[in-house]
């Protein structure tokens, strides 16, 4: 219907129209004669021209069509071209009057078709709920706009609150609340308003600039500082604005309606909740998207690999074991934290555990068999401790490859404990029952330490860079030995991050520090130089 409805589009003037059905006609006489008159042709072929005539001109361009074609297969159109035989007044004249009557039937159809197409198609640009038009319309609008090349600013409204208003409060306000939000947009912007979500509703102001536009949003926003009464209810509305405009922010309908969505998500508003397109911002939005699909393509191709930085005793002078760490070589100039962070946001994080438990046992059952029995420890995000997933997972790979139940240790940051505090104690219990050490990262960098050590099961904390990196200020060597005598006294072990000198090691080995680890020994290494690495401070220290 579609197809045949674009086919047509090829007839755009009434001239042209006109004289495609002037040839049918002719067209149709011409074979009525070749065929050698009105007895052996399909006179009824001369339909075509008067269906067409209908459609394009409606009742009277069939009427015209029909009187056409009938007189033209009337009184000059033999019956028997070679016997010379011609029609009678009655016979053609008959044919002339079904032709204008199928004619005038034809024309009064295709008006209703026509009719009930217009209003279905006005339908489906209005919104049921709110009776504005809708996102298909405000995409026509702007297109038509664009077209037109005048300047308009694009002002989009976000509910914020909405849902909560439906769930707490009644459904019905929240109904009501929006069309608070729709009458205040229309007095101070005009009627120009669109339904885009259930929650969001944008506004075309054409002839504004951004400055304008602005202002007008911030007269908006102000409208909703106080409560406003419902039903002799107080509801306080939490509304955000975006600004976009053409043709600053884009010259294309499709890539200005995306940054109408987009300024929404950019959380750069101001104090008023208001926020104007920012194309880097939506760069680095994009990219954290195509990231995450590559995280996605990461994580099926097996593209991940380990490294493992070893961990020293200073009172054995071994190696006591050792952190494995996450790279990427695909992670587009972006460190692990960084696309980590993405993975959290996601919510993929605990594939990519699962991958890191399953490799790092895998390994430590090789190097074991390699005559290198060595720990490892790796590091667990907030959404980890969510469930005993990661615990159920390590302990079903370690039955897998047959390795010690205390050959794994978790690293975990205050930031996941404080996230969990309620969830995570009895789990990280658990842990702990099953053979593993609870190690707390990035120590003394967070403002309840202290009062982890205490309420936790945690076995070891590891003293942050940034404090060994000022180790050789007197005040920060205080801090570094209140820190190690706290732990000391607690039962817990010491292990110190980022030492890269000998001066520093010296000093943390007078603290009576526990382990080190960092570039002063080793940096991170690929399995193999592990190793080998193990192998030769062995033989150095036998």
């Amino acid at each position: 219907m579609k197809k045949a409805a674009r086919d047509l589009c090829v007839f755009k003037t009434p001239a042209v129209k006109a004289g495609f059905i002037l040839i049918s006609i002719l067209a149709v006489d011409f074979m009525v004669l070749f065929a050698g008159g009105t007895e052996f042709a399909f006179t009824h072929l001369m339909y075509i021209p008067i269906i067409l005539s209908a459609f394009f001109f409606g009742i009277k361009g069939a009427i015209v069509a029909a009187l056409l074609a009938g007189i033209s297969l009337g009184p000059w159109m033999p019956v028997n071209v070679k016997l010379g035989v011609m029609q009678s007044s009655g016979g053609w004249a008959l044919r002339t009057a079904i032709f204008v009557l199928t004619g005038t039937v034809l024309g009064d159809l295709m008006r209703q078709i026509r009719i009930n197409m217009e209003t279905r198609l006005q339908r489906s640009w209005i919104n049921e709920d709110t009776g504005l038009p809708n996102i298909k319309k405000l995409k026509m609008d702007i297109d038509d706009r664009i077209r037109k090349r005048e300047e308009f600013s694009l002002v989009v409204v976000r509910i914020t609150n909405l849902d909560h208003i439906n769930r707490y409060v009644d459904y019905r306000v929240g109904e009501k609340a929006v069309f608070k939000v729709i009458g205040s947009l229309e007095s101070l912007m005009g009627r120009n308003v669109y339904s885009v979500f259930p929650n969001e509703v944008a506004v075309i102001l054409p002839g504004y600039g951004l400055e304008r536009a602005y202002a007008a949003a911030r007269k908006f926003q102000e409208s909703f500082q106080k409560p406003v009464v419902i039903g002799k209810l107080p509801v306080s509305l939490i509304t955000k604005c975006g600004i976009s405009n053409y043709p600053l922010h884009g010259g294309d309908p499709v890539d200005l309606f995306k940054t109408m969505g987009r300024t929404l998500d950019q959380d750069r508003f101001d104090g008023q909740g208001i926020a104007v397109y920012d194309d880097s911002v939506s760069r680095k939005n994009k990219e954290k998207y195509e990231t995450l699909i590559a995280l996605y393509e990461a994580l099926k191709n097996d593209e991940f690999t380990l490294v493992y930085q070893p961990i020293f005793d200073l009172n054995s002078n071994k190696i006591a074991g050792a952190e494995a760490l996450l790279r990427w070589e695909n992670s587009r100039n972006m460190n692990t934290a960084e696309f980590i962070q993405i993975a959290e946001d996601a919510g993929i994080i605990g594939e990519i555990t699962k991958w890191v438990l399953e490799n790092v046992i895998c390994q430590l059952k090789k190097w074991q068999e390699q005559g290198v029995k060595i720990k490892a420890s790796i590091n667990l995000s907030p959404r980890d401790l969510k469930s005993d997933v990661i615990l159920r997972h390590t302990e079903n790979s370690m039955q897998t490859v047959e390795a010690g139940r205390n050959m794994l240790d978790y690293e975990l940051t205050e930031r996941v404990l404080i996230e969990n505090i309620s969830e995570v104690e009895e789990l990280l219990r658990r842990i702990r029952a099953a053979g593993s050490k609870i190690l707390l990262d990035d120590f003394g960098t967070g403002y309840n330490s202290l009062i982890q050590l205490i309420r936790l099961p945690i076995d070891c904390v590891k003293v942050d860079k940034a404090f060994i990196d000022h180790i050789d200020k007197e005040s920060c060597r205080i801090l570094i030995q209140e820190i190690i005598s706290t732990a000391h006294q607690l039962g817990k072990e010491v292990i110190a991050e980022g030492v890269e000198t000998e001066e520093q090691m010296l000093l943390l080995k007078k603290m009576k520090c526990d382990q080190i680890q960092g570039y002063y020994f080793s940096k991170p290494l690929r399995p193999e130089e592990f190793r080998e690495f193990c192998v030769s401070f062995d033989l150095l220290n036998v």
